[in-house]
């Protein structure tokens, strides 16, 4: 009876001994299935890295060193997109397009990245180093900060004018410095400015020396009224001449309210609450003569803008349009903004045919979302180990 007695104790210690075990196997088998949803969890927005990156231009494709040319595109890769140029004379590698002089492989970061989307604005007149443009056509390439061999590219035409001016910058205070800035044929010993004012009435004219390279700077401080004025260029060694303008804005107060002065040339305000009419002439930097656009867009019936001015739906032509720079801008909702700067010539009928792009529904993988779910792993895996350890 004693034997009999000792292995029914025997076989209960064994019974509880496997209900023990049973259970410590199911606890390890809830730990390991936590395991691995911490895992996918990880896994899910790591995922995105597996993104987009794109860049597109605005316009014709094809500009003057000098230009202002727009760029935009999309990047759910990361928060922080660069952008570089390659082309001849320049690295295989590409250099930021701010810095031609700068170093290969590197770029320019695109500044007021937001949600996955990027646009801009390239000044071609003020690169460092833009005495190695010349005309020939040239990439450009995109690229995340975080994970750059993630790219896309696009090129474009660069042409080197004959010789050309821009104002540093166009728009400026009274007393701001501004420097004239530009090329001009090789050979050409010195360039000569005449700055006059929408009447046509000359308040300056300065005269510079010229590089070998056939480049040229002149500075001053202005002392003009408010007003927009042109400048033009001319040299005894070229016969033709190249006007730019420049924009003098109100000297402000102290308190940052534009102080009273006489302008340039008074002219009556348009009536910020009247959308402008085809049969508007439109103002800008005038040149002499008029215009006309033509405008479409994909999706129809977005919004333009011409000059920060309401002038209907797409499609629509406009006309009257004064010969110069005009700034177009066309929106709808559910896309992004599309933006060009257009030179309308007098007797052109331009055309442009705008595709707006929809905002990149990506999300950007914030680097503080792996890394704390790498912690948690590690917690579930060390928590796992003590448990087995008798």
């Amino acid at each position: 009876m004693g034997d009999k007695k000792i292995f029914i104790r025997n076989d209960n210690l064994l019974t509880k001994k496997g209900y023990v075990m049973k259970n410590y196997r199911i606890k390890n088998q809830v730990l390991f299935c936590i395991l691995v949803a911490a895992l996918m969890m990880i896994a899910m927005p790591a995922g995105a890295v597996n993104g987009s990156i794109s860049i597109a231009y605005r316009g014709s494709g094809g500009y003057y060193i000098g230009d202002t040319i727009i760029f935009d595109g999309q990047n759910s890769f990361g928060n922080v997109t660069l952008i570089r140029i390659s082309g001849p004379d320049l690295p295989p590698g590409g250099v930021p397009i701010y810095d031609l002089n700068g170093d290969a492989g590197t770029g320019s970061v695109i500044p007021g990245e937001t949600a996955g989307s990027w646009k801009f604005a390239w000044y071609t007149s003020t690169i460092q180093g833009i005495e190695k443009l010349q005309t020939a056509r040239y990439t450009l390439t995109v690229f995340d900060k975080t994970i750059p061999d993630k790219t896309a590219t696009t090129s474009i035409l660069l042409k080197k004018p004959e010789f050309y001016v821009v104002a540093i910058p166009s728009v400026a205070g009274q007393g701001d410095y501004v420097q004239l800035t530009g090329s001009i044929e090789k050979g050409v010993t010195s360039a000569h400015f005449d700055i006059t004012d929408e009447s046509g009435n000359r308040v300056h004219s300065y005269d510079t020396s010229v590089s070998s390279s056939g480049y040229f700077n002149k500075g001053f401080h202005i002392d003009m009224p408010p007003g927009v004025y042109h400048i033009t260029m001319s040299s005894p060694s070229v016969r033709t001449t190249y006007r730019s303008y420049l924009t003098v804005e109100p000297k402000k107060s102290p308190a940052g309210i534009p102080e009273t002065t006489i302008p340039v040339s008074q002219a009556p305000e348009p009536d910020a609450a009247r959308p402008v009419s085809p049969e508007d002439s439109f103002p800008s930097m005038a040149t002499g003569g008029t215009g006309s656009l033509l405008v479409t867009s994909s999706p129809l019936g977005a919004t333009l803008y011409l000059d920060s001015t309401i002038a209907g739906q797409t499609p629509l032509e406009l006309a009257p349009v004064s010969s110069g720079s005009h700034l177009v801008e066309i929106k709808a909702p559910g896309y992004l903004a599309y933006s060009v700067q257009v030179q309308v010539d007098a007797g052109e009928a331009k055309e442009i045919n705008a595709v707006l792009l929809k905002p990149s529904a990506s999300t950007p993988v914030a680097p503080l979302t792996i890394v704390c779910g790498i912690l948690v792993s590690f917690a579930l895996v060390v928590l796992a180990i003590r448990r087995r350890t008798p």
